[in-house]
């Protein structure tokens, strides 16, 4: 997915600017890592060139954080600085995907409870 809103060009120059060689070839970069790098940077340029723009890094670096945490302050800060999606759409998108399992899990006859605490699974 990140590959199709990086665009080749820019693509290009980032893998000539990380990888520090003279020659511009055609080709992917030499290793994993460096691929890795230069379409992370690619995305963070194509994040601040459109604020509608959900990148795969920026939607990840959003729910990661998010499910770690479960600090809204954090995804606040880390979208202020450029380095996610809002906590608007990290609650949207976490909502939906929330959604479409239970839907998926009713479709297979599985029940799942609103909401569980100690007391529904302790027995006395």
């Amino acid at each position: 997915m990140a590959e199709e809103i990086v665009p080749k060009s820019l693509y290009k120059f980032l893998k000539w600017t990380v990888e520090k060689k003279t020659e511009r070839n055609e080709s992917d970069c030499q290793s994993v890592s460096k691929h890795r790098q230069v379409l992370s940077l690619g995305q963070d340029i194509m994040h601040c060139t459109s604020s509608k723009l959900k990148t795969p890094k920026h939607v990840g670096v959003g729910m990661e954080v998010w499910h770690k945490t479960g600090k809204k302050s954090i995804i606040q800060h880390l979208n202020q600085m450029g380095n996610s999606v809002s906590y608007q759409v990290v609650k949207s998108i976490d909502n939906e995907l929330g959604r479409k399992a239970k839907r998926m899990y009713q479709e297979r006859g599985v029940y799942l409870f609103h909401r569980m605490s100690k007391k529904d699974i302790l027995h006395r």
